[in-house]
C-alpha cells in the first residue's frame, strides 16, 4: 500500500520512508537492538539507541533524516536515507560533525546503488581532508585510504569505514535497505506487516529508479534489435491470421510509450471466440522479466485465468493493464530468425488450442 499511495501523495518519498523507519524503531526495543548490533564493529561500540527522531536541524543548518539518541541525550547516530536523491555538498563531513563522541554516521541506499554511493561518501570525506573541492573527478593523488579515513572489513552488502576525530573513532557505514529490514524483520516478527509495507516502497523505488549507465549499454546492438521484435510481432500475426486461427478483423496497431504490438482474436471453423489478445513488445515487463515479448490475454477469453494457468505455468494473474494478464514469450537464442518465429508462433497457438478445446458454449459468428 505504501508502494502505491506515497509516490501519489508526495515527492518527498526519502521523507516518508525515513518517518515509517522511525515509527519502527520507536515502537521495537528488539528492533532497535538489531540497530545496535549492526552500528557495532570489533573493538567498536556506541551507546545503544533508546529513541530516534526525524528532520531535527541543527544552528548551522544541517538538518539529517534521523537522528539516534542514547538514554544520557547524547546523539551516537546520525542517519541519513537514501533512494535516488543526490549526495549534497559536503553532505558526509557535515554530519559526522553531528555525532557526539564514537558514533556512526550511517547511509541507506538501495542495494544497486551502493558501489556508486559508497566511492561518493568516502570520496567527500577524504577530500576534505585533503582540502578539495570537487565532488566528480577523483584525484590520482588520493590513494585508496588516507590516515582520516580506513575502510574496514564489514557484512556481506554493507560498507563500513573509520573516520579518525580528535580522541574518539567514528564510523561511516552504508548499508542497503534490503539488508537493514531483512535484520529488522528477523529481531522483531511482530513487526513484520510494517517493515514489509516499507520494504515494498522501497524495492518499487530501486525497480523506478535510473541506473547508473555502463558503456556497454549505449552501443548499437539495441536500436538494431528493436525493429526486428517488431517484425516478429507483425510476422507471428500474419502467419496466425494466414492460417486462419486467428483473426484481426476489427482490431488495430497497439503502440504508445513503452510498447508496440497487434490486437488479435482466435478463431476456428465454428466461428471467433470472446475477448481477444495483444502480442507485444512491452519495455515495462521487459524490465521486470526476461523477455522483451508478451501475449496480454483480456480476462474474458476463455477458458479463464485458472484453467490456463494449470496448462502454462508461466502465466501471470495481474497485469499493469486493468482486465488483462499476462504471459511471457520466451524466445529462442543462437538461431536464425525462422525458427525464433516458428517457435513464437507455437507458444501463441498454444493459447489458442487450450481456448479452444474446452470451450463448451458457443462463439461470436
Amino acid at each position: 500500500m505504501l508502494a502505491h499511495l506515497v509516490p501519489r501523495l508526495t515527492s518527498r518519498v526519502e521523507d516518508a520512508a525515513t518517518e515509517v523507519l522511525a515509527f519502527i524503531l520507536n515502537r521495537s526495543a528488539a528492533c532497535r537492538g538489531a540497530l545496535d548490533r549492526l552500528l557495532h564493529a570489533e573493538d567498536f561500540k556506541v551507546a545503544p539507541i533508546s529513541r530516534v527522531e526525524t528532520q531535527v536541524s541543527d544552528d548551522k543548518d544541517s538538518r539529517p533524516d534521523m537522528i539516534g539518541y542514547a538514554c544520557d541525550g547524547c546523539k551516537p547516530l546520525v542517519v541519513e536515507a537514501k533512494f535516488w536523491a543526490h549526495l549534497q555538498k559536503d553532505q558526509a563531513v557535515r554530519y559526522l560533525r553531528l555525532l557526539d563522541g564514537p558514533g556512526v554516521l550511517l547511509f541507506i541506499a538501495p542495494a544497486s546503488r551502493i558501489e556508486t554511493l559508497w566511492w561518493e561518501i568516502r570520496h567527500q570525506v577524504e577530500c576534505e581532508e585533503d582540502g578539495l573541492q570537487t565532488r566528480h573527478q577523483k584525484p590520482a593523488h588520493i590513494a585508496e585510504s588516507v590516515d582520516r579515513l580506513e575502510c574496514l572489513e564489514s557484512q556481506e552488502g554493507t560498507r563500513r569505514a573509520r573516520v579518525a576525530h580528535r580522541d574518539s573513532d567514528r564510523h561511516l557505514l552504508l548499508v542497503s535497505w534490503t539488508g537493514l529490514l531483512d535484520i529488522l524483520e528477523c529481531a522483531d516478527p511482530g513487526m513484520a506487516a510494517d517493515i514489509q509495507q516499507l520494504r515494498g516502497l522501497a524495492q518499487r523505488q530501486d525497480e523506478e529508479a535510473f541506473l547508473p549507465i555502463h558503456p556497454k549499454e549505449l552501443g548499437p546492438e539495441f536500436p538494431r534489435r528493436l525493429p526486428w521484435l517488431w517484425r516478429l510481432v507483425d510476422d507471428a500475426v500474419s502467419r496466425g491470421v494466414g492460417k486462419k486461427w486467428m483473426t484481426t478483423e476489427g482490431l488495430a496497431v497497439g503502440q504508445g510509450r513503452g510498447h508496440y504490438g497487434r490486437y488479435f482474436a482466435i478463431s476456428d471453423k465454428d466461428g471467433v471466440m470472446d475477448g481477444f489478445l495483444f502480442l507485444c513488445v512491452d519495455f515495462d515487463l521487459w524490465a521486470t522479466g526476461d523477455t522483451p515479448l508478451w501475449l496480454r490475454i483480456k480476462n474474458n477469453v476463455p477458458p479463464g485465468y485458472k484453467h490456463l494457468k494449470s496448462k502454462i505455468p508461466s502465466l501471470m494473474e495481474e497485469s499493469t493493464w486493468p482486465d488483462y494478464y499476462d504471459m511471457p514469450i520466451y524466445l529462442r537464442t543462437d538461431v536464425e530468425y525462422d525458427r525464433v518465429l516458428d517457435d513464437l508462433v507455437r507458444q501463441i497457438k498454444q493459447v489458442a488450442d487450450i481456448a479452444v478445446s474446452s470451450t463448451p458454449f458457443p462463439r461470436s459468428p
